[in-house]
């Protein structure tokens, strides 16, 4: 396994306070902010001032961020804001926006001509109310991680190359890139860029990597799909063909927050001097998915492509409501018996709020509404992940997972969401 070339890349050292301004008008300058606690080994980078293109309202500008060390201590525990290891990096703004992050030139164990490839860990909160476990589902914030194989320090320059911009908020998601040394040193970026000057916005970093690729020059393999434009929700064929009779072969898929997602199959079949393998794994969501094929017992990478998933059609609405209203629907776990009905009716929240209780993730998610809110009662109960099942089969849910262990930690829990009377 190649080392870290990253200085603290697990953010588990001390601070400094470096910051690079990069003014919208003028040239960048080095500064010391009080507010900016930089990881060290590192330097943080922050665009400032007007104009904002897409939003010629904005009239306070793209503004500085704050920039924390957090440890593994309340309130970063629930929800929990550090992936792995005792710290992590919070970068916020509050009712601003911003384009900011932390930059690292990397000499050592770099030479020109490296196929580098950088990973991080990230995840937003953005929102426009103070719920820590929810953020409006939308584009708001762009998480990227960036290499200039040219070793510049700006990170708007052209010669930089980016991951795709991915909108991953709530839990961790990982974000990678690669590409080749252009010199004996390189520039590595973590980057959030903000749209709306929402209440939160919030950045959370952790476990940056940049590690040497493995070329494979040997043997070659062609992936392709069936069909050839997939959709999220339905079966994708990948078939692998190559001359060469490869021995332990796999198939790794991962989905756009580099999770990887389950591919069955892995057949053989021979045809002269082709040699055919088939998977078939289906997409939970909308994205960019990445099929690495290996060898050897997942030791070695012969072939890697993406493929890009369409999200599903949307079928006509039946059932369409005769006026816009809220909705809540408490969702209680498989084998949940009427003492957890008898708690939430006690909490006193289905007489203030009149929401709705039931046990159907399908009555939870469906209907033609704007505002729709499931809180799912011990989530983890359920054979599958539930809130990928709300973002793929109802979209536009907000979903909250309440985990207690028992009815009375249920009902307490509940009054304290309530709106007290």
């Amino acid at each position: 396994m190649s080392r870290n070339l990253l200085k603290n890349g697990d953010f588990e050292g001390g601070w400094t306070h470096r910051s690079i301004v990069f003014p919208t008008q003028g040239a960048p300058y080095e500064a010391e902010r009080g507010e900016i606690f930089t990881p060290e080994g590192w330097i943080t980078f922050f665009k400032h001032g007007l104009p904002v293109e897409h939003d010629p309202d904005n009239q306070v500008g793209w503004a500085q961020p704050e920039v924390q060390v957090i440890n593994k201590e309340p309130p970063f525990l629930d929800p929990p804001r550090i992936r792995s290891g005792k710290r992590a990096v919070k970068l916020f703004t509050f009712w601003k926006i911003h384009d900011a992050g932390l930059y690292q030139r990397v000499a050592q164990g770099v030479r020109q001509g490296m196929r580098l490839q950088l990973s991080a860990w990230a995840h937003a909160w953005s929102n426009q109310a103070d719920d820590p476990y929810t953020s409006i589902n939308d584009e708001n914030i762009s998480l990227m991680v960036g290499i200039d194989p040219k070793g510049g320090t700006n990170p708007w320059a052209e010669s930089v190359v980016w991951s795709e911009p991915q909108n991953i908020y709530d839990r961790f998601g990982r974000l990678r890139v690669t590409a080749e040394a252009h010199a004996d040193v390189v520039t590595v970026f973590l980057r959030s860029r903000v749209l709306w000057p929402y209440k939160h916005c919030d950045v959370y970093w952790d476990a940056a990597e940049l590690v040497v690729q493995e070329i494979q020059v040997a043997e070659e393999a062609e992936i392709r799909f069936d069909p050839a434009e997939p959709v999220a929700g339905e079966p994708v064929q990948v078939i692998v063909q190559s001359e060469s009779a490869f021995a332990s072969v796999g198939l790794t898929v991962l989905d756009p927050t580099g999770r990887p997602v389950m591919a069955q199959g892995g057949g053989h079949q021979k045809a002269g001097a082709q040699h055919t393998w088939q998977w078939q794994f289906t997409p939970p969501r909308a994205g960019t998915y990445t099929m690495r094929f290996t060898v050897e017992q997942g030791a070695r990478t012969v072939a890697e492509t993406t493929v890009t998933v369409k999200p599903p059609a949307v079928s006509p609405c039946r059932g369409t409501p005769r006026e816009p209203y809220k909705r809540t629907y408490v969702l209680l776990p498989p084998g949940a018996d009427r003492r957890w009905v008898q708690a939430i009716l006690d909490s006193g929240l289905w007489e203030q709020e009149r929401w709705t209780i039931g046990a159907s993730a399908d009555d939870a998610g469906i209907g033609d509404l704007d505002d729709r809110t499931v809180i799912a009662i011990n989530p983890a109960a359920w054979p599958d992940d539930l809130a990928a099942f709300f973002e793929r089969y109802y979209p536009g849910v907000t979903y909250k997972p309440l985990n207690v262990s028992t009815p009375a930690e249920l009902r307490e829990a509940l009054r304290e969401m309530g709106t007290p009377r």
